[in-house]
């Protein structure tokens, strides 16, 4: 069984800091899928950086590095990087 719908949210100072926080809750987060008998898609996984505030932040969760999108859709709702829902309003 796969689990792939989930969020993950931090609020960080530094980027290091950010990049720490994300890096090791997500593979709690893998680890957890895993002890449960679940096995996470990490190639879905994407990172929204509002405004742009840690453009080198680098994650990897389970050998699989996360990309940064200009916007997310979560729940059919898209949302962009400045925290708009202009890309939504155009698409509904």
């Amino acid at each position: 069984m796969y689990a792939d719908a989930h969020q993950l949210f931090s609020v960080a100072k530094t980027t290091n800091e950010a990049e720490s926080i994300l890096t090791e809750e997500g593979n709690n987060i893998s680890e957890w899928y895993n002890k449960n008998f679940l096995e996470g898609n990490f190639s879905k996984v994407m990172r929204l950086d509002p405004r742009n505030c840690h453009k080198d932040l680098h994650i990897v969760i389970n050998d699989t590095v996360i990309d940064q999108k200009p916007e997310i859709t979560l729940l059919r709702v898209t949302l962009g990087d400045q925290l708009s829902f202009s890309s939504h309003a155009r698409n509904v």
